[in-house]
């Protein structure tokens, strides 16, 4: 009779689930609270979460997820019979730099003798915030073990095209990750609303971004990055490439005026960015200019890539 009286009330599975995320989840990840409003069962296997609240800390950075309802399928699974299946609806994560909204999903969890073993599942939402940088209706799919994330056929639109992402995130000792990234179509004036200093690029631009964070060797870019249909760049950003072409006279006057310089071919291929050095390959035409630049830099990185990358931030 208590036990049947405890299992119909929100704050007992509140208290079991912080419980059991606190035993088995790894050290880099630090649940601090659960909160369950409402309860419903549909059989002994079956059961309606309303209202559930996590908060938690994943590398010393607090995440706080909500959703409107879970609905939990199978609960023989945590014994190992089968699969455990969690429909969710309405979720929201919110932290300092990851907001998420109006996701709905399935996701089905593997446990071995409550032991969590792995699950997959497939999610999708209405917009993803990541520093400000903003995809739309999202979805992708992912499969977990505890250890790492992999997730792979993960679509959005970004800034008036497309964004496709797929790669690794590992978050047992130690946060890190190795992200593929494919733009097509994204319009770099639309991306001036989140960070101003893409204001001084107009162009349609296509291409990959490979981003990988591993503890042992730091963050690294590469990057294969074009606008075939060419574009409208500010003057000021060819102050550096100015003093290697015959055109530098051209070039310092129309920095001096704060002029648009019309490219008909832009291309960048960033070889290696690192905490030191930035090596790239830069092909760029304009006819207005009679410019026809295909060179390779090194440049070090004034303040290291950390530095960079706050400026692209701001």
């Amino acid at each position: 009779m208590a036990l049947g009286f405890a299992l119909n009330q929100p704050g007992f599975w509140a208290d079991i689930s912080l419980r059991l995320l606190k035993r088995y989840s790894p050290a880099l990840v630090v649940f601090k609270e659960v909160d369950i409003q409402g309860i419903h069962w549909s059989s002994w296997q079956k059961l309606t979460l309303e209202n559930v609240r996590v908060r938690c800390e994943l590398d010393r950075v607090s995440y706080s997820f909500s959703t409107g309802q879970v609905a939990v399928d199978n609960l023989g699974a945590l014994v190992g019979l089968g699969a455990l299946s969690v429909n969710i609806k309405d979720l929201a994560v919110v932290s300092g730099v990851l907001n998420i909204s109006d996701v709905q999903g399935l996701v089905k969890l593997y446990f071995n003798r409550f032991h969590y073993r792995y699950s997959a599942g497939h999610l999708a939402g209405r917009q993803i915030e990541f520093s400000q940088y903003l995809v739309r209706d999202f979805q992708g799919d992912f499969e977990d073990n505890g250890h790492r994330i992999k997730f792979s056929n993960a679509q959005g639109r970004f800034y008036g095209g497309d964004i496709v992402l797929k790669g690794l995130v590992k978050y047992f000792q130690h946060l890190s990750y190795d992200i593929h990234i494919q733009l097509d179509h994204v319009d770099s004036s639309l991306m001036a609303r989140a960070n101003p200093a893409f204001a001084q690029l107009t162009a349609v631009v296509e291409g990959t971004i490979q981003v990988e964070d591993f503890t042992s060797r730091g963050l690294s870019i590469q990057a294969n990055l074009q606008a075939p249909l060419g574009g409208r760049i500010k003057a000021s950003l060819l102050r550096y490439l100015a003093q290697y072409v015959p055109q530098r006279g051209q070039i310092e006057d129309l920095i001096h005026q704060d002029a648009n310089v019309m490219l008909d071919k832009i291309q960048v291929k960033v070889t290696s960015l690192n905490q030191e050095k930035l090596s790239s390959d830069i092909i760029l035409n304009s006819s207005s200019l009679n410019l026809n630049v295909n060179m390779k830099f090194d440049i070090h990185v004034e303040g290291g890539l950390d530095h960079l990358l706050e400026y692209m931030r701001q």
